[in-house]
């Protein structure tokens, strides 16, 4: 096995950051409007705030994300994207809404359940109400190009993060589990173009 050294560390996104919590989130229309997409996740997670608005009960990944947002430790953090995978998260984005003041945009998309052409549709129209509200946030309109480079950005990070994964399947070139999950872990708060650029001197490309 191969051991690497990844780390996020890299140029501060200037965007303000929208966090998301679920990978069902269209990282591409946050990025499109002006804002970095910021995975909400901690290295050594508290829940100590959040246990005194939510039951102990309760999923505590969904406290761990409310602690973060009632703490408000990344500054830049102007607003959230709820998906509506589970019910703890449906609770969240009300439980949100009502206490992390210093959050000024909440949005909650709908997930449909089914696949078929309808729920795709479905899941079309949700994301245009995400464009929508963003629009509505930030006062103008998302130009559809700014959408394009975006999903090109994104793109070409998944074909780097595909690359990585392929090296696993490498008898003499594998690469430890931990190493891929703290790369995978980074990249979804990493600035994306620097990501890019990380993912390419790893692989030499």
């Amino acid at each position: 096995m191969t051991e690497i050294k990844f780390s996020e560390q890299g140029p501060k996104p200037k965007l303000p950051l929208i966090g998301w919590v679920c990978t069902y989130t269209p990282e591409e229309i946050i990025y499109a409007a002006g804002f970095h997409p910021f995975r909400l996740n901690e290295n050594n997670p508290s829940t100590k705030l959040a246990d005194t608005y939510l039951h102990h009960n309760l999923c505590p990944y969904v406290r761990i994300y409310l602690d973060m947002g009632l703490r408000m430790e990344e500054k830049q953090l102007k607003g959230i994207v709820i998906v509506n995978s589970c019910d703890a998260l449906r609770s969240l984005y009300h439980i949100w809404r009502k206490y992390v003041s210093s959050c000024s945009f909440v949005h909650f998309i709908n997930l449909p359940r089914i696949t078929s052409p309808l729920a795709v549709d479905y899941f079309k129209q949700e994301i245009q109400k995400l464009i929508i509200a963003l629009e509505s946030h930030i006062g103008r309109k998302i130009k559809e190009s700014d959408i394009a480079e975006a999903i090109d950005i994104y793109n070409k990070s998944r074909d780097l993060m595909r690359e990585l994964y392929e090296l696993r399947k490498s008898e003499h070139l594998g690469l430890k589990g931990t190493s891929v999950f703290k790369i995978l872990q980074a990249s979804q708060r990493m600035f994306k173009r620097f990501l890019i650029k990380s993912l390419k001197n790893l692989l030499k490309r």
